[in-house]
């Protein structure tokens, strides 16, 4: 390459642009800055000029993990002419990002190079939407599931478990609650929520009344004086365990969701492999309003007897993986995976999907999806 050349390559470079022989690149990285997470996915597109005398291919382009995929020209880049990789990285957390896509190319000559795409991911706005994205009629609640974790046979535990009112109506709660025996629940405020605010319950959790060992999911019936909400139901999970020397009789109790282990963590074979269980495989969801967030939880669990490793959760299009896509649970211990729903501005019946890749032997691979029916109007 003639001196001249070698200038000219310079100093695309220090303007954050790159040229081959035969190519030049808008940029090489690209800096997408500060955006919210409301903003995402982040989207790009790099543009390819063909500066030679013969065609330029793109063969591949390769991401740096399963959270970024690639587009880009497919038919030969005539010479003068130009063609384009755009890229889209969908975060699963907050903070800096830099996603690296090895580009393939021949012109004739095969060679790579790498395109950067980097930024911050901030937390979005504190809406009531945002912070509370589980929808029931008019209200919303921070989390589904109301998680009390793993807890000793003597241990009594409890939380706090918050409602938002989406509602244009004053929602009105009775004195009558369904709860099992071993589950108590008051208000720790008022029966009443108004348009625009916050109400919350105190859960108690005995597990001694339990008298059972092992994995739970329980609902507990709440009921108002609103014609249009007259039930709302709150959901418990929590694993009991036996505490040193402590022995919990009784096989766990028939309030197992179906798929769960019926069989306590006292008689953990530890000579099994890492088993994968999950609350459900389909939820069905009910109706949604177009264009208002929705997010679910799936619960999974290991009743193996060793660790179950989660090696990768994988969306299809249409819905996002809020928690960790990557994770260990030992030996009956629980997580929650939580999952959105994103609209594609249609109406009518949907389903979304997703796979979890897992180190079980017998079930590495499990499909779960959501069913929902998205109509017209807006909370």
């Amino acid at each position: 390459m003639k001196l001249g050349s070698w200038i000219g390559c310079f100093c695309w470079l220090m303007s954050a642009s790159i040229a081959f022989a035969q190519i030049q690149i808008s940029e090489v990285v690209q800096s997408v800055g500060r955006i919210s997470k409301e903003e995402t996915p982040v989207i790009h597109e790099f543009i390819i000029k063909n500066q030679g005398v013969t065609p330029l291919n793109i063969q591949k382009v390769i991401p740096d993990c399963s959270c970024s995929t690639a587009s880009f020209t497919q038919t030969p880049i005539a010479p003068g002419r130009s063609g384009s990789i755009k890229v889209v990285f969908a975060p699963y957390k907050l903070g800096p990002f830099q996603k690296i896509f090895t580009v393939h190319i021949s012109d004739p000559q095969p060679r790579t190079f790498t395109l950067k795409l980097e930024g911050y991911i901030a937390p979005s706005p504190a809406t009531p939407e945002a912070s509370f994205p589980y929808i029931s009629g008019v209200l919303r609640f921070r989390h589904k599931n109301l998680n009390f974790g793993s807890i000793t046979g003597q241990a009594v535990v409890s939380k706090r478990f918050e409602m938002y009112n989406a509602g244009n109506d004053t929602i009105v709660f009775t004195d009558r609650i369904e709860t099992p025996t071993h589950i108590r629940v008051y208000f720790d405020s008022s029966l009443v929520i108004p348009p625009g605010k916050i109400g919350s319950i105190v859960v108690t959790y005995d597990p001694k009344l339990k008298k059972s060992a092992g994995f739970f999911q329980e609902n507990v019936a709440l009921f108002t004086k609103n014609v249009a909400q007259p039930r709302v139901e709150v959901n418990m999970i929590a694993n009991i365990v036996p505490s040193a020397g402590e022995v919990l009789f009784g096989e766990a109790s028939k309030s197992v969701p179906p798929g769960m282990p019926r069989t306590g963590s006292s008689t953990t074979n530890p000579n099994l492999g890492p088993r994968m269980q999950l609350s459900e495989t389909v939820q069905t969801l009910g109706d949604i309003y177009l264009n208002v967030g929705l997010v679910t939880e799936f619960v999974i669990y290991n009743e193996g007897g060793k660790p179950l490793e989660i090696l990768d959760i994988q969306p299809f299009p249409g819905c996002e993986i809020i928690s960790e896509k990557q994770f260990s649970l030992a030996p009956q211990e629980f997580a929650v995976i939580q999952v959105r729903f994103i609209h594609n501005g249609k109406l009518g019946k949907q389903i979304r999907r997703f796979v979890i890749k897992s180190n079980d032997e017998q079930q590495p691979e499990q499909m779960l999806e959501m069913q929902v029916n998205v109509i017209e109007g807006t909370r």
